[in-house]
């Protein structure tokens, strides 16, 4: 990355420092100098200053510290010197803590929870007078983020950071410390025979899809306190080995040789076991008995397990319990007094006697329920059960509902069968609901109350609420609005309102979604002062409906920095009218806040209500614009093309027309451009398509703090689309190329590796020119590279086919033909690099096969991509074969591998 000026470092510097030129000693100069304009090293510094920004003392020492060698030589080796600067100035207890973080691998997402969970288990973290073991643990978090020493991913809508991931440089000092202070070890696979310290602590073992890795068995391993292993299951060390674990991270891959399931029964030996979380895609056999396991404070399994241990209700020290759904508890949970966090807790498959007795788990903190089969007649007894269950939960700070599967990881997207919610009663009986309730979301698509509970009026604490209800009213809204601490609103309203719904009130309110039939809305002078984000979701349904479906006082949102609207529009409507309307009236904002415009063209015989609740499923975390501001996306709801404005802003400011069709290239409903080739259509329509995914991500996510990781989850969110059947290794169709099919087969169906590879060339090439620059592209990580190979061999063993020997096959097909002959024979295709060079095409009446190929040849850049031509029967001299109308299939060849 090319090094910032000096102006651009001063900017950044005190960006984070937070004070001005004058205020800043002298010394301040110097340091941004010695940075040598890398943004790393700048931040990294400038967090460093900040944290002790009134010890005079502290800036003479680093000023002192720092050398110059980062502006001679700006390597690893200088930021190596610098970070370590950082390092030596860390309290004791943020040391151990930045240097657990080796234990994962480059643009590995790192939750949150997971981290706060593993430092508590490992004993980094002690409690003090009025906090916790966790509440310091977070704080922990939250102060390598401020330090930039970690870097965020997703956040919430309430500004609390969820997950994180580590800068490769900082990752490499840390690895490299790790290893110094004998902290850490972490090998792959190439590092599996290197010799290290004889005691080892803590093992990270990374061997990815890497079927032949050997573990490591040049050390001492009676000491290991922790194991972390990322590959197959036969290159997992055996777990029995490491007698006085106390954390064990367990990344399991099923491979090759057919194995469905992993025996884990052996677990509950490990006496001395604190924290234990298993991600697999093969079934796990947990032991039958799991009462050895007395220190156990965490059990997190994200992958289908047989059966649940009876006796993990006698748990002592369990408080965070995280089971996959479809999962059955034992009888009995409400003897697990001691638990935090559940999740989750499947309404359709657990018991009522499971269900009534959660309201004895009186210290719990949060309860994560789920439906993985949405019945009416038991939603409704169950919504009338947690009504009674909720008020003796006493401590409870957040409950969700949601269907299976719709967690922050990995769904945008909710089945259309389960999308209508089911009414139930909101005024339930709930004399005394919990006091110190922070977040209520109930999806509607699970259930939607008849109207706004009673009870949520009471709860002075609450933070986040997501409901759904059936009719909405004044009084409603004012309820809401004088809850003191809330700060992000989703309300899903399933009727239109009888008036204009006025707002009054959200001091403190930063995000807002209103997903109703009509925004009719009022904002009035005063109201939420700080309001960030503004959603909307409405239908228009006639051309006449266009002035009193807009919200009216937008303006009046003094700190409004964004807002979204998402408009379905019947086929009578004119959506020109309804875009103008919205427009002219954010025009009126002073601040002149993101704008995002999509109008959703509708059949007005579909279903409203089940549309629009599959919309707010889709796309419930809000949306971020990641388009240039005041951009209009049309797009049609029965197919999946879209309209994109060249020039929106000629469209939506023009006073003299309104009309959408005014100026600009459009990309065609049927998928082509004018003035644009295929490749260039294509190209546009997943760089949309990215951008969407972007804005439906739960929460949503900026293009700037995009990296390859979340790349990585856009490849496999498209799996879901795919159409290639790629076996598993338990189908006895796997590895078998040629045989015919010997039965049906329910393997999964997944987009095959030269369509994701192709994709991610696609938008390499997007990103840049739409203003990305090379060096911060994401799409250029080595993680990608490493999951495009993963996917290719994966895949490629599933077939029976071997990725190299199908590649030479096609060469050898390639090779250009030897026979000259001008007799009449099958077209051939031949091979052969581009020479830059500016020529004109031959005439057409004297094309010659030389001739042709001269100049096709002569049209592509030196050393650039191989190209194809088709040679037909006979000649293109026009003797036996049509030249002219080969010289023209030519010269349309060529324009279109230049344009590709």
């Amino acid at each position: 990355m090319k090094p910032f000026g000096e102006d651009d470092s001063r900017k950044l510097f005190f960006s984070i420092v937070s004070g001005s030129h004058s205020k800043c000693p002298p010394e301040v100069y110097d340091i941004v100098r010695k940075c040598g304009g890398l943004p790393l090293a700048i931040v990294v510094i400038a967090s460093l200053l900040a944290s002790q920004r009134e010890k005079q003392e502290q800036w003479d020492y680093i000023n002192r510290s720092l050398c110059y060698s980062l502006i001679a030589n700006p390597n690893l080796e200088g930021m190596k010197q610098l970070l370590n600067l950082c390092y030596n100035n860390l309290p004791q207890y943020l040391k151990a803590c930045m240097l657990y973080l080796s234990m994962y691998q480059e643009d590995t997402i790192i939750w949150k929870d997971d981290l706060v969970n593993q430092w508590i288990a490992e004993g980094f973290i002690c409690a003090i007078e009025e906090h916790d073991k966790e509440e310091i643990s977070r704080a922990c978090f939250d102060e390598l983020v401020a330090r930039k020493i970690i870097q965020p991913v997703h956040i919430d809508d309430n500004g609390e950071i969820l997950s994180c991931v580590v800068h490769h440089m900082v990752l490499n000092f840390i690895t490299y410390k790790s290893i110094e202070e004998n902290f850490i070890i972490a090998i792959d696979n190439s590092q599996a025979t290197t010799r290290y310290a004889d005691k080892v602590r803590r093992l990270s073992v990374h061997f990815g899809n890497v079927e032949d890795a050997t573990p490591p068995t040049n050390m001492r391993l009676s000491q290991v306190r922790t194991v972390a292993t990322f590959g197959v299951l036969k290159c997992m060390p055996f777990i029995m080995e490491f007698r006085l674990l106390k954390v064990l991270v367990l990344h399991l891959l099923g491979d090759e040789d057919g194995i469905t399931s992993f025996d884990l029964t052996k677990i509950s030996e490990l006496f001395r076991l604190r924290y234990l979380k298993v991600t697999t895609n093969v079934t796990l056999k947990l032991p039958t008995k799991m009462r050895g396991l007395q220190y156990l404070e965490t059990l997190k399994i994200d992958g289908k397990i047989d059966a649940v241990p009876s006796d993990i209700i006698h748990l002592p020290g369990l408080l965070h319990l995280n089971l996959p759904a479809e999962t059955k508890l034992p009888y009995g949970i409400g003897h697990m007094a001691s638990l935090r966090t559940l999740g989750y807790f499947d309404l359709s498959c657990n018991s009522a006697e499971n269900l009534w007795s959660l309201g004895e788990l009186i210290n719990l903190l949060d309860l994560q329920l789920n439906y993985s089969a949405i019945n009416s007649d038991n939603v409704k007894n169950d919504m009338q059960c947690l009504g009674s269950i909720l008020g003796k939960l006493r401590n409870l700070k957040s409950i969700t509902i949601s269907p299976s599967g719709s967690s922050y990881a990995n769904v945008l997207h909710i089945d259309n069968a389960t999308s209508m919610g089911i009414c139930v009663d909101g005024s339930s009986s709930m004399s005394s609901p919990p006091a110190l309730l922070q977040r209520f979301e109930l999806l509607p698509c699970v259930c939607i109350f008849y109207n706004l509970p009673k009870w949520i009026g009471q709860l002075g604490n609450l933070c986040i609420l997501k409901i759904g209800i059936r009719e909405v009213t004044c009084d409603d809204v004012d309820v809401l609005g004088g809850l003191p601490a809330l700060t992000v609103l989703s309300l899903y309203v399933h009727t239109k309102p009888e008036e204009r719904i006025v707002f009054v009130g959200f001091s403190v309110l930063k995000y807002l979604k209103w997903s109703c039939s009509a925004a009719w809305m009022k904002f009035m002078v005063g109201a939420m002062p700080n309001l960030r984000k503004l959603k909307l979701v409405f239908d228009v349904h006639r051309a006449d409906e266009h002035d009193n479906s807009v919200p009216v006082g937008i303006e009046h949102l003094s700190g409004l920095e964004e807002m979204s609207a998402k408009i379905r529009v019947a086929r009578a409507a004119d959506d020109r009218f309804v875009e103008s309307a919205l427009t002219n009236a954010i025009r009126m904002h002073p601040g002149r806040p993101r704008v995002n415009i999509r109008c959703i063209e509708s059949d007005d015989g579909q279903d409203d209500d089940n549309v629009r609740a599959r919309e707010e499923e889709e796309e419930e975390e809000g949306s971020t614009t990641r388009q240039k501001e005041h951009h209009v996306v049309k797009e049609s709801s029965s197919e999946s093309t879209c309209v994109v404005q060249e020039d929106p802003t000629a469209t939506m400011f023009s006073r003299a027309g309104s009309s959408s069709s005014s100026s600009g290239a459009k990309t065609l409903a049927g998928g082509g451009a004018v003035g644009l080739s295929r490749y260039e259509s294509q190209k546009r329509r997943d760089w949309n398509t990215f951008l969407q995914y972007l804005q439906n991500h739960r929460p949503p996510l900026s293009l700037s703090r995009c990296s390859g990781a979340h790349v990585i989850e856009f490849l496999k969110y498209l799996d879901q689309f795919g159409k290639t059947r790629v076996h598993t290794p338990a189908c006895p169709l796997y590895g078998r190329h040629s045989d015919p099919p010997v039965g049906p087969c329910s393997c999964p169906l997944r987009q095959t590796w030269g369509s994701l590879d192709a994709l991610v060339g696609r938008l390499h090439a997007a990103y840049e020119e739409n203003g990305g620059r090379p060096e911060t592209n994401p799409f250029a990580a080595r993680a990608i590279r490493h999951y495009l190979r993963e996917v290719r061999d994966t895949q490629a063993r599933a077939r029976g086919v071997s990725y190299e020997k199908k590649q030479r096959r096609q060469q050898q097909l390639m090779k250009p033909s030897s026979d000259s002959s001008a007799g009449a024979r099958a077209p051939t295709m031949t091979r052969g690099r581009g020479r830059a060079a500016a020529a004109a095409p031959p005439a057409r009446t004297a094309a010659s096969a030389s001739a042709v190929r001269a100049w096709v040849e002569s049209q592509l850049p030196r050393g650039g991509a191989p190209f194809f031509f088709l040679r037909p029967p006979g000649g293109v001299d026009g003797s036996d074969g049509d030249g002219e109308g080969t010289l023209l299939v030519c010269i349309a060849a060529v324009r279109l591998i230049r344009d590709t």
